[in-house]
């Protein structure tokens, strides 16, 4: 990574939740755009371009849960001050989104579509359980699948 830029000024929030350090003070240089968009969400239309070109950054992968920390952190404090946390929540969602296609934290939609995927999963769950019964003995079932068989 490349060194740290003391002399712009980012929130010490900001640096704690992109870093996932409780104890950071400075941020990585090449985090200073999404830092500063998350801090300032009037200057992402200016950052854009910067924030874009990361895609290719080999540490992309820690971005991704820093801003997801960034939008937790804004759902656990919107009722503090909505306007601020509401920005911060739609900047860190738009650069994930740019940077990685999609959010790793959507809502969760419950509609009769997911219904119908449930019951196909639930589906799939049971022949794996006939297939399991008619194979001998029984030993040897992975931790994994003993926790499955006692959910349902």
């Amino acid at each position: 990574m490349a060194k740290a830029c003391p002399d712009v000024k980012v929130s010490a929030q900001t640096i704690r939740l992109l870093t996932g350090d409780k104890d950071a003070t400075e941020i990585d240089e090449c985090l200073l755009p999404i830092a500063l968009a998350i801090d300032d969400p009037d200057e992402l239309p200016y950052l854009i371009e910067e924030i874009f070109d990361m895609r290719d950054y080999e540490f992309i992968g820690d971005v991704r849960f820093g801003l997801v920390r960034i939008q937790i952190d804004c759902d656990l404090n919107m009722s503090k001050d909505l306007e601020f946390y509401h920005r911060r929540q739609y900047v860190s969602q738009t650069i994930e989104n740019i940077l990685f296609g999609e959010l790793l934290i959507e809502g969760v939609d419950l509609s009769d579509d997911e219904d119908d995927k449930r019951s196909e999963k639930d589906g799939k769950k049971d022949n794996c359980k006939e297939e399991s019964k008619g194979k001998k003995g029984g030993k040897g079932k992975g931790k994994k699948a003993q926790e499955d068989a006692s959910y349902q």
